[in-house]
């Protein structure tokens, strides 16, 4: 096992294929993938560190940030968080679940955070069906 076979089962679409498109569920879900893969036991079935992959944990590999190009305001994550970015503290936590993640190596708050964004997303898609 290895990186590249890490990326095949987490990061298998690279998000910059989501530059131009408005699926903010897809986009979520991709997310979503990628974030589960950095729970250790993901890491550990591939024989990989999280330094091995922290590379692609930035805006540039978010295919939420690459539905949302011009403005964290349009994003799921923002509204879910009641106007705060997934990178920015919010007066309910000590820390924003990006930096949860970038300083302490936790991925569960992002991961509970995309999920709860698939959630009011999948509700809004019904609603419009």
């Amino acid at each position: 096992m290895s990186l590249e076979s890490w990326k095949t089962e987490f990061y298998d679409v690279p998000a910059d294929k989501f530059v131009g498109t408005c699926d903010q569920l897809a986009a979520a879900q991709h997310s979503l993938k990628k974030w589960l893969g950095l729970r250790q036991e993901n890491l550990d079935a591939h024989d990989i560190t999280i330094h091995s992959v922290s590379h692609l944990i930035d805006a540039s590999n978010c295919a939420l940030c690459a539905v949302n190009p011009k403005s964290c305001a349009t994003c799921s994550l923002f509204e879910v968080r009641g106007g705060f970015t997934c990178d920015e503290d919010s007066t309910k936590e000590s820390l924003s679940p990006f930096h949860a993640f970038k300083l302490h190596s936790n991925q569960e708050p992002m991961i509970d955070l995309l999920k709860e964004a698939i959630s009011m997303l999948e509700k809004k898609h019904a609603e419009d069906v």
